[in-house]
């Protein structure tokens, strides 16, 4: 069982200039994903809060409950997977970035 040292990572994530950088961080040092792929239309809306400067906001991501990925098909913790972040919402008012990931409605 892999341990995880919260601090350290709350420490880097709040040193990551970018949005997708933490949430590449979360998803490889939390939910133990190989790697993120951004669609286009996620990555062209995170780009655009960071250029309206919220980049230093945290992160909340909107996942399947019943597993670390974004599938429910592949409950627990899976191995080999890659996190697919389909798009991302600006919640400026309560102080966030909200990634989603897989198929979510919100």
């Amino acid at each position: 069982m892999k341990f995880i040292d919260v601090e350290a990572i709350q420490e880097e994530l709040s040193q990551a200039a970018r949005t997708s950088e933490k949430i590449t961080k979360i998803a490889t040092e939390i939910y133990g994903a190989d790697g993120v792929v951004f669609e286009p239309g996620a990555g062209a809306r995170l780009e655009q809060f960071a250029s309206m400067g919220f980049s230093h906001l945290p992160v909340c991501m909107a996942k399947t409950q019943s597993s670390f990925s974004d599938d429910p098909r592949k409950p627990g913790a899976p191995r080999g997977w890659t996190l697919k972040v389909t798009d991302a919402h600006l919640s400026a008012g309560a102080g966030f970035v909200v990634a989603v990931a897989g198929n979510m409605l919100l």
